[in-house]
């Protein structure tokens, strides 16, 4: 008996869906009739609140089963809301609540409809750009250069058949690999990537290369979060607000954990991207402050880069003095100058210290270094 693959099942699951609710494959069969290559997609369920634009349309209309969106169209679910697309090859994008999503136009369109869209999209079955989000994809076996391809706002994910979630939130990006294999790229394409295999996870922010692939069952908390992503794309489960919210503390205070056992490794780029994700992930002052702490530890200790070191806990000290964190980024400060020879501002800043924690944890150190400065 053939195996039937997960991706398989969901694809029959769908077709039954498409015969339930009178679902045609009109636009595709007109599509592939005329030797063209289809670019749009048909929605194959919803739930909640789920909006499209469809190409040329300046109007928003409320999503309906049986809908088919050329490429340019754009689709949106609320905060309640998630949807189900589906291409003339049988794959699939589940999409989860509150994403925003592009279909993919060519490339002489591309200024016309958005800047960000994917070029020559006509060698491609099909392509997206998610803004915002979260998406689970179902990608059948593609012919040659018509590998399907998404875009986040900081990452390229380029596939020929496989199964794979994506979360494209605040200026970062995670991509699981569930099955098959993806090719996982820096927005701007400036570098080689990285090769996703199954059960691995890598991510990026912008600006910023992908990390090196990590395996879900060696590292504690990924399988959770799987999952959880997973259930947010599941539109059989209803949408949870808090749980998102909540989610996105989860996925933070992992990047964090991932990026002091990175830092022990001495893999200083990947720790510094991890932290970075953690950053732009949380909603938390307190966790932004540590973050950039980190990050700022990381040039000043092990990357003798004061300058960089100064840019980050400057940074704290502008946006998080209200944090627990500001007290640490200013006595750090202080040996950043010292390290970058710049004594009158090392001293001004262990003045400061003394000043405004003349109980704090430094104190008994700032208080010899003045007494050495003298």
């Amino acid at each position: 008996m053939a195996t039937v693959t997960p991706w398989k099942q969901v694809i029959r699951a769908v077709l039954c869906l498409g015969i339930l609710f009178g679902v045609t494959r009109s636009y595709a069969e007109e599509a592939l009739k005329e030797g063209g290559i289809p670019e749009g997609a048909t929605i194959i369920k919803v739930m909640g609140q789920v909006h499209v634009r469809p190409l040329d349309q300046p109007e928003w209309q409320e999503a309906t089963v049986g809908m088919v969106l050329k490429a340019g169209s754009r689709v949106e679910t609320k905060d309640d809301g998630k949807a189900t697309l589906e291409f003339y090859d049988h794959s699939l994008l589940a999409l989860g609540e509150a994403t925003r999503l592009n279909l993919a136009v060519d490339a002489a369109k591309n200024a016309a409809v958005n800047d960000d869209a994917v070029n020559d999209a006509s060698q491609r079955a099909f392509s997206a750009h998610v803004f915002e989000g979260v998406v689970r994809a179902f990608v059948a076996a593609q012919k040659d250069k018509q590998a399907f391809q998404l875009r986040t706002p900081t990452a390229i994910i380029g596939v020929r058949g496989t199964e794979f979630l994506v979360n494209a939130v605040f200026g970062t990006t995670t991509v699981i690999q569930i099955e098959g294999g993806v090719h996982v790229n820096e927005g701007e394409q400036s570098g080689e990537g990285v090769l996703l295999g199954p059960g691995e996870m890598t991510a990026n922010t912008r600006g910023r290369m992908p990390m090196v692939p990590v395996s879900l069952k060696e590292n504690p908390g990924l399988e959770e979060i799987r999952t959880k992503l997973q259930t947010f794309t599941d539109s059989d489960v209803p949408a949870d607000i808090k749980a998102r919210e909540a989610f996105r503390e989860i996925l933070s205070r992992w990047y964090i954990s991932y990026a002091s056992l990175l830092t022990d490794q001495k893999r200083y780029e990947d720790a510094e991207t991890a932290l970075l994700i953690a950053h732009n992930l949380s909603y938390l002052d307190n966790v932004k402050s540590e973050t950039l702490l980190h990050v700022a530890n990381i040039h000043a200790r092990f990357r003798n880069d004061p300058k960089s070191a100064f840019l980050y806990l400057q940074r704290i000290m502008r946006d998080f003095k209200d944090t627990p964190k500001y007290e640490s980024a200013l006595f750090q400060m202080a040996m950043v100058m010292n390290a970058m020879n710049e004594e009158e501002r090392s001293k001004a800043f262990l003045v400061r210290y003394a000043t405004e924690f003349p109980e704090g944890v430094h104190i008994s150190s700032v208080k010899t270094l003045l007494w050495g400065q003298k």
